[in-house]
């Protein structure tokens, strides 16, 4: 029986995360939750029926800025674990993704597609971005303090004077530009993916012995959308880099964007939730929009669930 790891970086709605493990777990499954370090753990642990999730794992906590390395530690942390459970596939999922598709049908798609990986990729600087838009995420310098984003140098036109203070203070010691480690390219795509557990193990010793990388990352913005690709893509095997797919198993919702996050699904998008080929989508408001959990769990997954 097919085993898959489901890492969850979730921060908020405890009970909008129970309802998609509840959709994800079995007996073969497991399951490796990351909590926001700075969330209150205890609103998520104590929620009824969370103590009832089969194969459910808690990883060790971090604080997971957006941008921040934190998001990378936490999947890091989540792969180590799939590892040493045995998954066959290790997928990566936010709080707010629900299943299109029963775990019947995930299990049929990986069997179907077997060996192969499934994650967007490209070489960095990518040229759908703006110029130097991309290409600054790694050339400065980027970090949280007290909770707000910092960026070094900062931008000509910055009117801050707590900024410009600090821009000048890190000018005396901190060059100007950074530097990508030595003989590595840089390589970018989207933070989700549905890995096999061979390229789950390249990349974890990928980083274990190019520590560089990691700690260049640190202070690079939006991390989590480098570590995994620069890893597969530096790698010597060309078994690896050949079995990824450059595409995503999730239906993401850009119609209505929020500046750069997607919109979230409402019940208007249900005809195009049943007609997609995904596997999963991003992303859902339970408190909004409970009743298309309902409709989705009625007549798309239970339907699905009972034809297989």
């Amino acid at each position: 029986m097919l085993k898959i790891g489901y890492i969850i970086l979730a921060h908020q709605k405890p009970a909008q995360l129970l309802r998609l493990m509840k959709r994800l777990e079995s007996a073969a499954n497991h399951i490796f939750l990351h909590l926001d370090k700075r969330v209150d753990g205890q609103q998520f642990l104590s929620y009824p029926g969370m103590e009832q999730i089969q194969n459910l794992h808690h990883l060790k906590r971090f604080k997971s800025y957006w941008g921040s390395i934190g998001l990378v530690n936490a999947t890091v942390a989540g792969m180590k674990e799939a590892l040493e459970n045995k998954c066959d596939y290790v997928i990566l999922l936010s709080g707010s993704d629900y299943p299109i598709k029963s775990n019947s049908d995930i299990d049929e798609f990986l069997v179907t597609h077997s060996g192969k990986s499934f994650f967007t990729h490209y070489n960095m600087p990518a040229p759908h971005w703006l110029p130097d838009k991309e290409i600054n995420r790694i050339r400065k310098y980027y970090f949280y303090l007290r909770g707000k984003l910092f960026e070094y140098p900062i931008h000509p036109l910055e009117k801050s004077i707590p900024r410009r203070a600090l821009n000048y203070l890190l000018s005396l010691f901190l060059p100007k530009e950074r530097l990508f480690p030595k003989n590595i390219q840089p390589h970018g795509g989207d933070q989700w993916f549905c890995i096999t557990n061979s390229i789950c193990q390249e990349i974890l010793d990928f980083y274990k012995h190019r520590p560089e990388v990691m700690n260049f990352l640190r202070f690079s913005l939006i991390p989590d959308e480098i570590f995994l690709q620069t890893a597969v893509f530096n790698s010597s095997n060309d078994d690896t880099i050949n079995a990824v797919v450059n595409d995503t198993i999730i239906l993401i919702n850009w119609k209505n964007r929020n500046n750069s996050s997607p919109a979230c699904f409402e019940m208007a998008d249900f005809d195009e939730l049943c007609r997609s080929r995904k596997l999963f989508a991003r992303k859902f408001d339970g408190d909004v929009t409970p009743q298309l959990f309902d409709k989705l769990d009625k007549e798309l997954l239970y339907t699905s669930d009972s034809a297989n």
